[in-house]
Formats: C-alpha cells, sequence, structure tokens
C-alpha cells in the first residue's frame, strides 16, 4: 500500500464507492468536472491559469474532496457500507499520515472533523494531526481549533481503554496549548465560530473558566453591543446557553441577552433546542427570582406544539427543569405525563425517579399516579442498584404509599444484599453483577429514605444496609454523616424494643454504626455545614448516645462561628452541658426568637380576614 501514490489510493476507493452495481447508472460526473475545468483554464490569463493547473493536482486538495464527499453521502448506507467505508478510511488515514508535513492547520481541522464524523477513531494520527496544527509557523484557524478541542472532548470521554485516557499526561499537555492559542486568538473568531468553542469546551472534563471568561468578554466587547439579530441563530443561542450553563458560568446579563433572542425567535426552534434550553436556564433554579417566567412559558408552549416529537429523554429533561425552577405549567406536565405514562416500559431506573421527583416537587397530582407505580413493581427486576435506590426515595417522599408496594420494594433489596453476599463467597446469583454493584452512597440514601419513610418493619434489610454502612464509613463526607447520624439513632430507638433475633444483631450493629460516626466527627478536616451540625446534634441527643458527647461538645466548638446560621429551631434543639457555649446558645436563641416570633406572627390582612 505504501508504494502506490495518495492520489492513486484515494481513487480506487472512491471508485469502489461508486461502483456501477451499487446503485443506479449516473452521468460520470469527475470526466464532466476535469472538462469544465480545463474549458475554464481557456479564458485565464495564462500566470493564473498556471498557478490553478498546479494546484487542482495537489493530493492535498484531492484528500480533502474524497473525505467531505465521502461524509456528505455518508448517509445513504447500501449493503456492504461498513466494509467500504472500512476500506476507503484505510485509505484516507494512509494518505494523511503521507502528506502530513504538508498539511496546514486549517486543513488538519477539517481532517480530524470529517473523522469524528465518519466516527473514525485513530490515536496516534488524530494526535499527529493536532501536533501539526500546534506546529511553530502554522497559522491559526478557529475551525481547526475547535476540531481539534472536539476531538480531546470526545477521547475523554471515551471508555475506561481510550489512548487519550490512558495517556493522561499527554493528552494534558495537548489540551493546554490547545486552550492557550484559543485564549492568545480570541479575536479571530467570529459569534458562530465563538458558540461552537463554548459548547465543546463546556464537555471537557476539567476547568475551562479562563476561557469561558475571555468568551464572555470577547461577546459584550465585540458582538453585543452592535449585535446583527440575524446572526444569533438557534444554534448560535443553544451552544451559549448550554455551554455556559454546563459548567456553571451563569453570567446573568449574558443569560437576559440570550433571553431577548430566544422570545423574538422560539416558535421556529426545533424541539431538541426548546428542551436544551429549558434545561440551561433552570439552573438559576426558582423563575419567579430570576425573572424567567415568561421565557419558561413560552418554552414550555413551543414544547407542547411539538410535544408528537418529545422522546423519553426530552421528556425527563424537561421535567427536571420545570421542577429546577419551580414553575408548574399545567399544559405543559399533562403532556409530559401523558408521554411518560405511554412509554413507561422503555424508560430505565433512573429516568423514572426523574420524572416521579419532578411531580412531587411541582405538586402536581397525576392522574396515572397508580398505574406509574404498578408498573414501576412489575420491573423491579429490570432496575439496577442506583435506579432501584432512586425509585425508592421517591417513592418514599409521594402521597400514594400502600403496604403491599413498600413489601415488594423490601423484598427486592433484600434479595439483592442475599445475591450480592453470595457473590462476595463465591457462589453464582442471579442478582448484581460486577458493573452494578451498590455505591457507598447508595447505602446512605436507602437508609435514609427508610428512615424518613418511617419503613422499619424489615430487620433483614435494616441489617444488610448497616454493615454496608459501616464498611464504607470511612468514606463519607460530613452531609453524608449527618444523615447517617440522623437514620441509625432512629433505627437503634427501634431495634432496642425488643432484643431478640434479628433486632438483637440490628441493635448491635447500630450501637457500632453510631460508635464509628463518633470517631469520625473527632477528625478536624471536616467541614460540617450549619444545617448538618445541627441534625448530629440533635440525633445523637434523642437517642440519648452518651458516648458521643465529648466528639459533638468539640464539633460545636469548632463551628461556633456558623451557628449564627441556624434557625430558632435549630438551636432551641442544641442541648450541650457547656457553660461557654450555652451562654453562646442561650444569647443567640433570645436574639432569634424575637425575629422567629415575628416571622411566624400572621399579617395584619390575615388577621383581620380571620376575625
Amino acid at each position: 500500500m505504501r508504494g502506490i501514490p495518495a492520489r492513486a489510493r484515494f481513487r480506487r476507493a472512491l471508485q469502489a464507492e461508486h461502483r456501477p452495481g451499487a446503485r443506479i447508472a449516473e452521468p460520470d460526473w469527475q470526466e464532466r468536472n476535469d472538462r469544465v475545468f480545463r474549458d475554464r483554464l481557456v479564458h485565464m490569463p495564462e500566470q493564473f491559469a498556471e498557478a490553478s493547473q498546479r494546484y487542482s493536482s495537489d493530493p492535498r486538495d484531492y484528500l480533502l474532496s474524497s473525505l467531505l464527499r465521502h461524509c456528505v453521502t455518508r448517509r445513504s448506507r447500501t449493503r456492504g457500507w461498513d466494509v467500504e467505508r472500512s476500506q476507503f478510511m484505510s485509505s484516507v488515514a494512509d494518505g494523511t499520515a503521507e502528506l502530513m508535513d504538508k498539511l496546514l492547520a486549517c486543513e488538519c481541522g477539517i481532517v480530524l472533523r470529517c473523522f469524528q464524523k465518519m466516527e473514525y477513531r485513530d490515536y496516534a494520527l488524530q494526535r499527529a494531526l493536532i501536533e501539526r496544527m500546534l506546529q511553530r509557523g502554522q497559522a491559526f484557524s478557529p475551525y481547526a481549533a475547535v476540531s481539534a478541542l472536539s476531538t480531546l472532548a470526545e477521547g475523554y470521554a471515551g471508555s475506561g481503554a481510550s489512548q487519550w485516557r490512558t495517556r493522561m499526561e499527554e493528552t494534558e499537555r495537548l489540551l493546554r496549548r490547545l486552550l492557550a492559542q484559543v485564549r492568545a486568538h480570541m479575536d479571530r473568531f467570529n459569534l458562530g465560530s465563538l458558540a461552537r468553542l463554548t459548547n465543546t469546551i463546556s464537555r471537557l472534563p476539567c476547568d475551562v473558566g479562563g476561557v469561558l471568561s475571555s468568551v464572555r468578554d470577547s461577546l459584550f466587547n465585540r458582538h453585543i453591543p452592535e449585535s446583527d439579530a440575524a446572526l444569533w441563530t438557534e444554534e448560535v443561542v443553544h451552544f451559549f446557553a448550554n455551554g455556559l450553563s454546563r459548567k456553571g458560568m451563569l453570567d446573568k446579563k449574558l443569560f437576559d441577552f440570550l433571553r431577548e433572542r430566544i422570545m423574538e425567535s422560539c416558535p421556529g426552534y426545533s424541539v431538541d433546542t426548546l428542551v436544551s434550553l429549558s434545561n440551561a436556564y433552570s439552573k438559576f433554579g426558582s423563575a419567579e427570582a430570576a425573572g424567567y417566567i415568561e421565557l419558561f412559558t413560552r418554552l414550555a408552549e413551543e414544547i407542547v406544539t411539538q410535544r408528537h416529537q418529545l422522546t423519553n429523554r426530552h421528556v425527563c429533561v424537561v421535567a427536571n427543569a420545570f421542577a429546577m425552577s419551580c414553575l408548574c405549567h399545567e399544559d405543559l406536565l399533562e403532556v409530559i405525563d401523558d408521554s411518560f405514562v405511554f412509554g413507561i416500559d422503555a424508560y430505565d431506573g433512573r429516568q423514572i425517579a426523574m420524572m416521579i421527583h419532578a411531580f412531587n416537587k411541582l405538586g402536581y397530582r397525576s392522574r396515572n399516579n397508580r398505574f406509574i407505580w404498578r408498573k414501576c413493581t412489575e420491573h423491579l427486576d429490570t432496575y439496577s442498584w442506583q435506579g432501584l435506590t432512586m425509585i425508592f426515595h421517591a417513592y418514599t417522599k409521594g402521597e400514594i404509599r400502600d403496604q403491599a408496594t413498600t413489601a415488594k420494594f423490601c423484598q427486592r433489596f433484600v434479595q439483592l444484599f442475599d445475591d450480592l453476599e453470595r457473590q462476595r463467597s463465591g457462589v453464582a446469583a442471579h442478582g448484581p453483577t460486577g458493573a452494578d454493584l451498590p455505591q457507598p452512597t447508595t447505602y446512605v440514601s436507602l437508609v435514609y429514605s427508610l428512615v424518613k419513610g418511617n419503613i422499619l418493619q424489615s430487620d433483614e434489610l435494616l441489617v444488610h444496609l448497616a454493615k454496608g454502612c459501616l464498611s464504607n464509613l470511612s468514606t463519607y463526607e460530613p452531609d453524608e454523616i449527618a444523615n447517617l447520624a440522623l437514620a441509625f439513632s432512629r433505627i437503634r430507638n427501634y431495634a432496642m424494643r425488643d432484643g431478640e433475633g434479628t433486632r438483637q444483631e440490628l441493635s448491635r450493629l447500630c450501637q457500632e454504626m453510631l460508635e464509628g460516626l463518633t470517631m469520625r466527627l473527632g477528625e478536624t478536616r471536616l467541614q460540617f455545614s450549619a444545617f448538618s451540625m445541627a441534625k448530629v446534634v440533635e440525633a445523637l441527643g434523642d437517642c440519648a448516645f452518651m458516648q458521643s458527647a465529648q466528639a459533638v461538645l468539640g464539633l460545636v466548638k469548632r463551628n461556633i462561628l456558623i451557628l449564627d446560621r441556624l434557625s430558632y429551631t435549630h438551636i432551641t434543639a442544641i442541648v450541650i452541658h457547656d457553660d461557654d457555649l450555652m451562654s453562646v446558645l442561650n444569647s443567640l436563641k433570645h436574639n432569634k426568637r424575637i425575629r422567629h416570633a415575628q416571622a411566624s406572627a400572621p399579617p395584619a390582612a390575615a388577621q383581620h380576614r380571620s376575625v
């Protein structure tokens, strides 16, 4: 293969792709184009004709035109397309490697982009193309820079076997050089290129705040003051909103400007864009507080109009976005409720949990509630650990609960834990596989859901959870420690009512758990929030766990400066046998009592109406 010129191999690959038997015979377009080109040369000045003829035979031009043509026609797949594609891309890869020293930065960018479109991955060749772009003397190309960054983002997101991930040091070096080059040439990007850059770098799993700040400054300095509304296309608005929100750069002034562009043009947007914009603006929280009620209303109306194009992913994202924005749009919720129920068998556990959480948060009473839970219990055996735990958490927070459904959930969890124990002991089981094991946070979420839902009747399940939490105790963060303290203090009180059988083992495990949590409270590196600290103190006090007295006292002393952040109710719940701390708490309690009384008193108008 190496002995055959690149142009000849490309022509052979194209001839194989367009062989007469593969599709209806067409005119020889290559011969026609050559004839047009020769006729055109006759009318050119001699020096221009000579230059044009020389560059038209450049193998780089043939490489790029062949690759671009293949990208355009790749959708019309025929039998044997994969084989033809493999042969063609092999020829392209060989030709690209041969021409590497002659390629310009912009040409490298075109090749990289075509490789992505064709889903062709060659680590060594892609890295060489990026290295070629970054060589001294190469003219900077915004298009090439975005293509290279997109290649790296795809490499980061690849599986564990991806060479971009296994050779992380080399990948990070290329990324740093690319980002530095982008920041140095930010003025070379037009509005469309800036939008694509923003969306691309937001997919990188690293801190790109500096580049995004430069993008924002460039927008305000060059594009927004004298902006042509026609330039702010659907893609541009979508890429800016999606990219900036994904990295948490919620610049209110910029998003307000984007809102105006959306309000002007959203009737022409696709459902993909409408859903993505809903998700982006939901990062601001309450739509009322952020001033985006009108925007969300308009987005909801357009989504309802295009309801027949909604996919399962769309339904979940929209429900979650409007729940985060605290906006209950009845027409939209009815549409996504119907779409959800119609395709519920195709939803995984995580998606179902998202839907139920959204309905609960918005106070929306689905007319299909009982049907949803019946379908959930029918598919309990198919959900992953994470999905099943999330669904159960949503179930415990909902209004519709019955003993039969609760028993099915508990029975399934016990079965999974039993299978897990058999796996660990080497006995085959039809339960969780190596790819689906409970994570440390799964134990916390599950035991907390049981306690908050007052579902304590399954001693066997509680024993499994206590063992799991004990084995992962050293990994938990302050908020998780607080939730565990609350959960196991209540389970301990429940288990001590009867000290026989499984209940006795559960009581012993709770004792070990609270002792372990007490040890964790003594770690000075842990930074507790005021709310988590109050939860710990109240929980350990309620179960009268005397062994934790000194640890709790130390925790409060270390965090004395944040006590003022607690509410009157939380301060009242803290009981500490220390004179100095009691003085501080009493002083805070006195100051907050006045504000608490004022906040609790109904307004004068309400008092008048109640008379």
